[in-house]
Order: structure tokens, then sequence, then C-alpha cells
């Protein structure tokens, strides 16, 4: 398992004849059936191991590609965080401290933001000293930063501007922005 995907050996599954969906789906459901970290909600035949994690959500990585995911924020976390590199897989979720991480520290990469909050810190005279509470994520800062440098923010780019961190030009810029 590559946090957060169980990956899944194509050639093997080439070998027997299946296709990329039927490899997922069937993992899918063979994971459903027998897995002790079984989906939340489900009775899993009755073999949930006693401590086992709660997996909260399983999609595939062909949902992933056609944007077949649910219209919810987690939804759009995994559509943000999809890469087509990362090859046939299942993404997994499993509920809040239940990650079958056996490294320390954070995993950041769940639905739960605990595990998905990360400081953000931004130096320079291009900002307002402060302490922001609002949320704020990582696709901001290409947005951010483009804006600074008076570019066109990258075409993929789905974050937002952080205007309220950004100090407020003054006159004598020379921005042509500012000939008012």
């Amino acid at each position: 398992m590559d946090n957060p995907y169980l990956l899944l050996n194509r050639g093997a599954f080439e070998a027997a004849g299946l296709s990329e969906e039927e490899a997922e789906n069937t993992t899918n459901r063979w994971w459903n059936r027998s897995s002790p970290a079984c989906v939340q909600d489900r009775r899993c035949n009755g073999r949930q191991a006693e401590g086992a994690p709660a997996l909260t959500n399983i999609y595939t990585t062909k949902q992933m590609r056609e944007g077949s995911l649910p219209q919810t924020q987690y939804g759009r976390l995994i559509a943000h965080s999809y890469s087509p590199y990362v090859g046939w897989a299942l993404h997994l979720n499993f509920g809040p401290y239940q990650f079958p991480w056996h490294g320390s520290g954070t995993t950041h990469f769940s639905a739960n933001s605990y595990d998905r909050h990360v400081p953000l810190e931004l130096f320079g005279t291009a900002f307002v000293p402060g302490t922001y509470h609002g949320v704020v994520a990582p696709v901001d800062i290409a947005a951010t930063f483009a804006s600074l440098l008076r570019i066109n923010r990258p075409s993929a780019a789905v974050g937002r501007v952080l205007n309220e961190a950004i100090r407020t030009e003054g006159p004598g810029s020379t921005w042509a922005g500012d000939t008012k």
C-alpha cells in the first residue's frame, strides 16, 4: 500500500486478461468482502476484526480520472490530488485516527482535517504580517504567487489568491494597473 493508494499489479491483471476497470472493480469487491478493514456501515459478512481500521471510502483511479467522485469537499480533495502516474489503484480513506500507518507523524492525506492541516507561512515585503485563521489549501499558493508576479495563473490552477495576506500597493507603484 502506498498512502493513500492500494497499488495494483497491472502486468499481473493484464496477463489474466483483465482491463483496468475490471481489475479495480474486482479488487474493490474483494476488499469489501474479505478485508478486516471493511467499509464503514457495512457488515463485512460479520468478519471485521476487532480493532481493525474502518474504511470510509474507496475510489478507483478510473473514477478519479473521469471525475466520477462525490460533489463534496472530500470529492474535490481527491480530484485535486489525482495524478495519472498513480497507475492502476484504489484510493482508500480510513476513519479518524484509523490509518494503518507504521511510520511516525501524519500522512497528510485523509478526509480528516487533523491529517490535512499543514501550516502555511508567507514571508517578504509583499505580505501583511499577521496570523490568519481562514481555510487555505496548497492549491492557493500557485494562484497567489502568479498574482504577485503579475502573470497568468497556471491553466489548471483551481486555487484562489490569498488577498487577505497581500500588502496593498501604495502610490508610485510601477504596476500598470495602478495608473488611475
